[in-house]
């Protein structure tokens, strides 16, 4: 079964500064591709893309290298993603995986076919000498990084490996270029939390930790958040905004948020619900003691799997962003 080209609802989601970016490097990346050796086209895959040399599903292709590649292990909120150039590799489940690169505005992405990820901030590159990117047979190598052609050098022709890096270098080196002398486009290499943006929806969207809410908007999470009001009971009237939630055998727990209201639930616990009018989205906080989140001084937030002591300061901040925001 194929899948779904999700990037144009990727896209509608985030502010329009971010989609005019993406359209700028879009045009860049395509240009450097358009005139690579016609035998490297097959490997080369563009956003919503309709006019792909070699295959007729090249859009479906590329989010889901995406989605495999970039949005598992996003360093940045808000990247757009430009180009996927790879290749799949199938195992002895006949499960298909996309390997290669995934390109944003802030970050290069490679898996490997062993299954090794790497994540090189853009900034990393510059003054780097060129090319960034250099190749033997079987290997190239990007910023220190390798990445393995042998499981596809049947696909390859003569020249493959040397091409692929030519083609990439000179499509990193414009990126970087362009990222460098854009205001809004700064090339730092820390992860950090982007100032509230102009609806909920678009600054999860935008976040790292995307993947793990729940929204209203989203076809794929309708269901769950059907069946988590029917449980939470929300009040009358009030509009679901997000979730981020787990079930287990004793029920779900979590937190949810509505236009009135935030609510949550430990494991074993009651239902707490605070006013939205009484939080201080600057005021929450971690106790170490309780292993919660601070909500006000009577309504405490459960931690989660996906919360860790890595993430935390950055889950605190983004939580903050998202009670900013007007419903």
């Amino acid at each position: 079964m194929k899948a779904s080209n999700g990037l144009p609802d990727y896209l509608e989601a985030l502010p329009p500064a971010m989609r005019a970016r993406f359209s700028r490097l879009r045009d860049i990346v395509q240009m450097d591709t358009a005139v690579a050796p016609k035998a490297m086209q097959t490997f080369i895959f563009l956003p919503n893309q309709a006019d792909h040399s070699a295959w007729d599903d090249a859009a479906t292709v590329f989010w889901r290298a995406v989605t495999e590649i970039h949005l598992a292990e996003r360093r940045f909120d808000g990247e757009v993603p430009v180009l996927y150039w790879g290749f799949h590799s199938i195992d002895l489940f006949l499960r298909r995986t996309s390997n290669g690169v995934v390109l944003t505005d802030r970050t290069l992405y490679i898996r490997d076919v062993a299954g090794t990820r790497t994540a090189i901030p853009l900034g990393d590159l510059v003054g780097m000498p060129d090319p960034v990117v250099t190749a033997t047979e079987n290997v190239l190598s990007i910023g220190g990084t390798t990445l393995d052609l042998a499981p596809a050098k049947r696909l390859f022709p003569e020249r493959g490996a040397l091409d692929a890096a030519v083609l990439l270098s000179s499509i990193l080196h414009n990126v970087v270029a362009f990222q460098s002398a854009d205001p809004d486009g700064p090339l730092d290499s820390t992860p950090t939390a982007q100032p509230g943006r102009e609806t909920v929806a678009a600054r999860i969207t935008a976040s790292t930790m995307s993947g793990d809410f729940l929204l209203p908007g989203r076809p794929a999470d309708a269901k769950k958040l059907a069946k988590l009001s029917a449980k939470w009971k929300f009040g009358h009237g009030e509009s679901l905004q997000f979730a981020l939630v787990s079930g287990t055998l004793a029920g779900s727990y979590g937190i949810a948020v509505t236009d009135a209201a935030v609510y949550s639930r430990d494991l074993m616990e009651p239902l707490d619900r605070t006013d939205r009018t009484k939080i201080d989205p600057g005021g929450i906080s971690w106790n170490a003691y309780t292993k919660t989140f601070r909500l006000t001084d009577t309504h405490s937030l459960p931690t989660f799997p996906l919360v860790t002591d890595t993430n935390r300061d950055y889950f605190i901040a983004l939580l903050g962003d998202l009670l900013r925001l007007e419903c």
